[in-house]
């Protein structure tokens, strides 16, 4: 099971459609739009952002940053941007 992390500190629950992987469209739907990055925390799970995040000047995920930083998933001076989708690995096709 997945969540949506918001950049207000909000978490969603989602799940995928067919009841097993998500599709690009779930997970670009869930970040909002655009490409999408992942970025994996460790064997087990994986945070899903937008690629242009940056550039579009999304507003700073600080419960996501929190995260991938703990897990060492990003260097100590990087953020996230936008809406992040935390997900178990195995719900990744």
């Amino acid at each position: 099971m997945a969540r949506i992390i918001t950049t207000e500190g909000g978490a969603t629950q989602i799940a995928p459609a067919n009841g097993k992987f998500f599709s690009l469209e779930e997970l670009r739907k869930a970040i909002g739009g655009g490409y999408i990055e992942i970025v994996r925390l460790n064997e087990y799970a994986s945070l899903v952002i937008d690629e242009d995040g940056k550039r579009k000047d999304l507003d700073v995920n600080y419960y996501a940053t929190t995260i991938a930083k703990k897990n060492k998933a990003i260097s100590p001076h990087d953020y996230i941007v936008g809406n992040a989708v935390f997900v178990l690995n195995e719900e990744l096709d």
